[in-house]
């Protein structure tokens, strides 16, 4: 997450946000709900921490092994993710790559390519 310094600095003010989306000119962007409470109430109270979402394309035996990391520590995939992350931020990970992780990945793609290949030319396989 980043704090509010970080937020002004990229030119955010979290509470101008809640006021345009609350009361200002964006308020009626998102319609109006159709049961329940006001969207007002599930906004963060002002000056919250702000957590911004990423999307992230990994190759599949990442994923499963990522999934698989998560599941035996206990935890969400998210939030191994943000550990790893602010870990490699804070400089408590070697990021030289692994050579056998990068063999791996290599032959895994590799193993998908000719997958590939062999489907639409049934006649060389």
């Amino acid at each position: 997450m980043q704090d509010k310094d970080e937020v002004l600095a990229a030119g955010y003010d979290p509470d101008e946000m809640r006021e345009w989306m609350t009361t200002g000119a964006g308020a009626d962007l998102a319609g109006k709900p159709e049961s329940g409470d006001a969207p007002v109430d599930l906004l963060p109270p002002p000056g919250a921490p702000v957590s911004v979402l990423r999307n992230v394309r990994l190759p599949y035996e990442v994923d499963a092994a990522l999934k698989a990391a998560a599941q035996a520590r206990g935890t969400t995939v998210s939030e191994l993710i943000r550990e790893a992350v602010n870990a490699l931020l804070a400089g408590e990970v070697d990021s030289t790559p692994d050579p056998v992780v990068a063999l791996r990945l290599t032959l895994a793609a590799a193993g998908r390519a000719v997958d590939r290949l062999a489907a639409e030319h049934p006649e060389a396989a």
